[in-house]
This record gives structure tokens, sequence and C-alpha cells, in this order.
């Protein structure tokens, strides 16, 4: 006699749990639904000023070419933080991408400096903090070899890994913005 009563308790209960799964996944869709039109939006934005000419003002590509990217990835990658990318992964996430935008930009905008470009800027920033930071890990490591001689200690990677090859951030405004370059 229970033995219905129980199976459509546990037909509940799965039915209730598949429901809690789809949401985490539903609002991951979401948000990068919400990057990809960003990003669309910051690539028509672009094209517009692109098409518009140069404005007469110094280093006029390379401002054109900082705003896409303080666009396209700062602002429209701050739209994939939430339920489903921490803070410091959708930045990891950002760097990844600026690290393969900059040595584009490097090569093909002559008047181009890092400096004068608010999300380069910080992203350089970072991986000098990053370096400082493996620096001081590899001292600290080698002063506990040296304290303790009979054991064995392997030194640190010097590369720093994080998730963002796991999840790339959409690299067609970077195709679009080498094409017109």
């Amino acid at each position: 006699m229970l033995r219905p009563y129980l199976l459509l308790l546990t037909i509940l209960l799965m039915c209730r749990g598949a429901l809690s799964i789809r949401i985490p996944r539903d609002a991951c869709d979401q948000s990068r639904g919400d990057f990809g039109a960003c990003t669309h939006l910051a690539y028509n934005a672009y094209k517009a000023a692109f098409e518009a000419g140069d404005d007469g003002k110094p280093d006029w590509m390379a401002r054109k070419a900082c705003n896409y990217m303080t666009a396209a990835v700062e602002e429209c990658g701050n739209k994939l933080v939430g339920e489903c990318n921490s803070e410091q992964e959708v930045t990891d996430m950002k760097d990844h991408q600026l690290k393969g935008i900059l040595m584009q930009l490097q090569t093909s905008v002559q008047e181009w400096d890092s400096e004068k470009c608010p999300a380069v800027k910080a992203h350089i920033d970072r991986m000098k903090g990053e370096a400082v930071a493996e620096v001081t890990v590899a001292k600290q490591n080698a002063a506990e070899s040296e304290a303790m001689p009979n054991e064995t200690i392997e030194a640190p990677m010097a590369a720093v890994t994080s998730g963002a090859e796991s999840f790339s951030i959409s690299l067609g405004f970077v195709a679009a913005l080498v094409m017109a370059l």
C-alpha cells in the first residue's frame, strides 16, 4: 500500500531535483546570451566609428581600438559574472583575451600605447602582480629548501594557470578588430 506513495514521492523529488539543476544552466545560458548581444553591439559601435573615419585627433586608430576592447572585453565580460562565473574567473578570461589582442595591436597599430588604454593597463598591472607573486613564492621555496637540505623540494612552475583555457570569451570581436586594421 505504501509502495505507490513511495514511488510518487520519489518521482516528485526527482522532478524537483531536475528543475533545480536546470536553473543554473538556464542562468548561464542567459548570461552568455547577454554577453554575446553586448559584444555584437560593441562591434557595431566600433564599425560605425571606423566607417565615420578619422576625426583628426591624434592616435585615432589606437583610441578606437581601445574603446572597442574596453566595451567588448571589460564591459561585456562583466555580464558573465554571477551564478556561473566568479569575478576572478571572468577576470582570468579577460586577461586571456587581452593577452592575445594586445599582441595583435602592438604589431598592427603603429600609434598603440598600452599605458593610454585603461583596460590594457589594468591587464598589464595584474600580470605584473602575478609575476611578482611568483618570484616571491620561488624565493620562499628556495629559502625553505636551503633550510631543509636533506629533503627534495621541487621548484614551482613559473606559469600561472587559470580556468580561462576551459572557457574562452568569444573571439569574434578580436577577428573583427584585426580584419578592420
